[in-house]
């Protein structure tokens, strides 16, 4: 493949859309704490929510490029390497949040359902009650985990998404999600109608989980599909402004809830994000580049993990928080400091070090080693036109070099 149609690793504004979804998600989570009295802050704090959809976007679309850029490279999918590079990326900060969570309830700060831990271990966190009966949507039983449902849907489209694009191939895998997403909406309209799964699962809400909400990804990946005829087609200087027509639209899809409301939320994120990745010198390209918020985004995975456990709305003084005194770590401006200092230490700490691990782990390694799925080789017009070409941003890192990237929602999310 020519040099200047690699697939690079680093794909701008990327960074700064984490910032601006992990933002969006505190500002959800933490608008009692952070703004106790009605006010139109707090409302339009209300919409915070849709940083998870953009965190699937984000999700769908980089990991679908880097396996096609995987493709490109070498003619196969390396299965067991895709998968111990998520694993040292996602589940050794996850399951070290977990534990202190679990330790502050031991210790009687803060409480948890007997569930909660194993359902976030499982990775059904997504299938279990976002809140505990009789308790209302802000009750502290549940609250600590809730935001673990859109991680949970991740991995379930890790093993979902990956294996079906090894066999399938970028040039039969674009149908595939097409297909499989348009199942997911069919599926959530027929399930909406008739409450299936509600009669199946009482406890699971349709808004997390996954065979609901899996589009919400999977059209992600179809943007990274269809990418170098996105960029062919759109390559003109006027779609530079692209980002405010479809910023407007959101806000009115959002005020009106107009129809079929999951399914356009699940389409915006991807134009929106590859209005920023075509034209990442555009005004708000310039502000997601910017390195403070770069910076967030770098750590939005840990912010994501963390944040939860400090964002506790304001409770009675009966509470368990109030009796342990862990309330006062909750409340302004000390939520903020502690969700910083605890994201902080678990990215330089945990995250990046066994980042680094599973990058060794998967060290070149000789012919044969591993889960491969192999292709007959391509033209090599077959795999430029599914290249992933941008010449002056980003950048270039050799073919054979492991990619890590944040994938929450989280989220959070990826909430």
């Amino acid at each position: 493949m020519a040099e200047g149609l690699r697939l690079p690793t680093h794909i701008p504004t990327l960074d700064g859309w984490r910032a601006l979804a992990i933002v969006a998600v505190i500002c959800f989570h933490g608008r009692f704490a952070f703004f106790p009295h009605p006010s139109i802050v707090r409302s339009i704090s209300e919409y915070g929510y849709l940083g998870v959809d953009a965190f699937f976007a984000i999700s769908g679309l980089l990991i679908c490029t880097l396996l096609i850029r995987e493709y490109d490279a070498s003619q196969s999918i390396n299965l067991k390497a895709f998968y111990v590079r998520r694993f040292f990326r996602i589940v050794p900060p996850y399951v070290a949040a977990l534990a202190g969570i679990g330790l502050l309830a031991w210790l009687g700060f803060i409480h948890l359902q007997s569930w909660e831990i194993p359902s976030c271990l499982l990775f059904l966190r997504n299938y279990e009650p976002t809140v505990a009966p009789p308790g209302g949507p802000y009750d502290s039983y549940g609250f600590y985990t809730v935001h673990f449902w859109s991680l949970s849907l991740e991995e379930h489209f890790y093993l979902v998404w990956a294996p079906l694009l090894a066999l399938l191939k970028p040039r039969r895998a674009f149908k595939a999600a097409l297909i499989l997403a348009a199942t997911v909406v069919l599926w959530r309209f027929v399930d909406g109608h008739y409450q299936i799964m509600h009669k199946l699962i009482p406890s699971a809400e349709m808004g997390t989980r996954t065979d609901s909400r899996l589009d919400a990804l999977l059209w992600g990946c179809v943007a990274a599909l269809l990418f170098c005829r996105v960029r062919r087609l759109f390559r003109h200087r006027l779609w530079s402004w692209a980002w405010i027509p479809l910023s407007l639209y959101l806000v009115v899809l959002e005020k009106y809830h107009l129809p079929l409301f999951r399914l356009q939320l699940a389409l915006l994120f991807p134009c929106l994000l590859m209005s920023t990745i075509l034209f990442p010198r555009n005004a708000l390209g310039r502000v997601l580049e910017l390195p403070w918020v770069r910076w967030i985004g770098t750590l939005s995975y840990s912010i994501y993990l963390w944040q939860q456990l400090f964002l506790q709305p304001p409770r009675g003084a009966g509470s368990l928080e109030h009796a342990s005194g862990f309330y006062r770590l909750q409340q302004l401006p000390f939520n903020i400091l502690c969700i910083l200092v605890c994201a902080t230490l678990s990215h330089y700490l945990l995250e990046r070090p066994m980042m680094q691990l599973g990058r060794r782990l998967n060290s070149p390694a000789p012919a044969g080693a591993g889960v491969v799925v192999a292709a007959p080789a391509r033209p090599a017009s077959h795999r430029i036109r599914l290249g992933f070409s941008m010449r002056s941003q980003g950048s270039q890192i050799p073919s054979n070099a492991s990619a890590d990237v944040s994938v929450t929602v989280a989220g959070d999310q990826r909430k």
